[in-house]
C-alpha cells in the first residue's frame, strides 16, 4: 500500500506544464474564449471589426449568453448573433462574403465535460469556409485552446 501511495504522489504531479482545474463550468465566458481565437485580427479598434455567429447545431445560447460574448469582445468587436447564417452574407455579390467585410462564425455546443471540446466554422467567403474541432481548459484562471484540430465543414458551405 504504501508503494502505491509513494508512486501516486511521484507521478502525480507529473501531468504535464499546466495544472487542468476541470471544476469551472462552462459559460459565456467559454464561448467567448472560443469565438475571441476565430475573429480576424483588427489593425484599428475603430470602427470595430463586425463578427456574425451563428449556432452549430441545435442548440443556441441564451440571450444573457449572447449578451456576454458581445460585451466581452466589445472593444475589438461588433459581435452580432444571428438565428439563419444566411442573414449574415449578401447573397447578390460574388462569392457571397459577409455583410460589412465581417466573418461568420458557426459554433457549436461546448461539451460541459473534461475535455471540452466544439465545432468551429469559419465563413470569409463562399469559397473561403475552415472548420475545426477546438479542445479547450480552464488553467490559471481562464479558459485556454489546448488543440485546433481541421475537420470538413459541415454546416456554413458556400453552395447553400
Amino acid at each position: 500500500m504504501v508503494g502505491v501511495a509513494a508512486a501516486l504522489v511521484l507521478f502525480g504531479g507529473c501531468g504535464g506544464p499546466a495544472t487542468v482545474d476541470d471544476v469551472q463550468a462552462v459559460d459565456a465566458g467559454t464561448y467567448a474564449a472560443v469565438i475571441a481565437r476565430f475573429v480576424p485580427a483588427v489593425e484599428a479598434p475603430d470602427p470595430a471589426q463586425v463578427a456574425f455567429v451563428t449556432a452549430v447545431g441545435d442548440e443556441t445560447l441564451t440571450l444573457e449568453e449572447q449578451v456576454a460574448v458581445i460585451d466581452a469582445l466589445a472593444d475589438t468587436h461588433d459581435v452580432r448573433f444571428v438565428d439563419d447564417p444566411a442573414d449574415a452574407f449578401d447573397p447578390d455579390l460574388a462569392d457571397a462574403p459577409p455583410r460589412e467585410n465581417g466573418v461568420l462564425i458557426g459554433i457549436g455546443k461546448i461539451s460541459g465535460e473534461s475535455p471540452h471540446t466544439v465545432r468551429v466554422e469559419v465563413y470569409s467567403s463562399a469559397d473561403q469556409i475552415v472548420a475545426q474541432l477546438v479542445t479547450l481548459s480552464w488553467r490559471g484562471g481562464s479558459w485556454q485552446i489546448d488543440t485546433v484540430e481541421s475537420v470538413e465543414p459541415e454546416v456554413l458551405v458556400g453552395d447553400e
